[in-house]
C-alpha cells in the first residue's frame, strides 16, 4: 500500500530494499507441529518417518546449483571404500557359507542312498496294491473308487506334484541360500 500512495504521490520508495520477513522464508520446526493439536491422538502403530533434507523447499536457484556441483563431486568418488571392502568381505562369507552347506547336503544325499521321494516310494505301493486288486471278482462298494467324480486324472496329478516340488525355490530368495 504505500507503494501505491508514493506512485500516485509521484515519489518513490526505491531506497527501502524490499526483503521479505523470516517466517516466510523458512520452513517452521519440525518439533512444533505436533504442538499445535494437529499430532495422533493414540499410539504410533509404524516407525516414525525419518525427515530428510527440508531445504528443497527453501532453496533458490543459486542454491541449487551450489549443491548440484558439490553433489557431482561426491558422487564421482563412489561410496566409502571402507564400506565397499565390508560389502565384498560379507558377500565372500556367504559364499563360502553356501558352498559348505552344499557340501554337506551332497554328503548327507550320498549317505541316505534314497532315489525317491517318500511320495514317490507310496505311489508306487498303491499302483502294485492297485494292479493285485483287480481281479475279475465282484468287490464290495468303496468310495474312494466308486466316486471319483472330482477326482484328478493322472496327468494333472503329476503336474501338481511337480509344481510342489518347485516350491522351495520360490520362496527361497535371500542373500543367502541356506537358512
Amino acid at each position: 500500500m504505500e507503494e501505491a500512495t508514493a506512485l500516485a504521490n509521484g515519489t518513490s520508495l526505491s531506497n527501502v530494499p524490499k526483503a521479505r520477513e523470516d517466517w516466510m522464508l523458512e520452513l517452521p520446526d519440525i518439533r512444533k507441529i505436533p504442538d499445535m493439536g494437529l499430532g495422533a491422538r493414540q499410539f504410533r502403530t509404524r516407525e516414525k518417518p525419518e525427515i530428510g533434507d527440508r531445504s528443497v523447499w527453501t532453496d533458490t536457484p543459486a542454491d541449487r546449483e551450489r549443491k548440484k556441483s558439490t553433489g557431482a563431486v561426491r558422487s564421482s568418488k563412489g561410496s566409502d571404500p571402507a564400506e565397499e571392502r565390508e560389502r565384498e568381505r560379507e558377500r565372500k562369507l556367504i559364499e563360502k557359507r553356501d558352498k559348505e552347506q552344499e557340501k554337506m547336503a551332497k554328503q548327507h544325499k550320498k549317505k541316505q542312498k534314497r532315489d525317491k521321494t517318500l511320495l514317490e516310494i507310496h505311489q508306487d505301493k498303491l499302483k502294485k496294491e492297485k494292479k493285485d486288486s483287480t481281479d475279475g471278482t465282484r468287490r464290495p462298494f468303496n468310495r474312494d473308487l466308486d466316486l471319483q467324480a472330482n477326482r484328478f486324472d493322472e496327468a494333472q496329478k503329476k503336474a501338481v506334484m511337480k509344481k510342489a516340488q518347485l516350491l522351495d525355490t520360490r520362496f527361497s530368495s535371500g542373500s543367502s541360500k541356506y537358512l
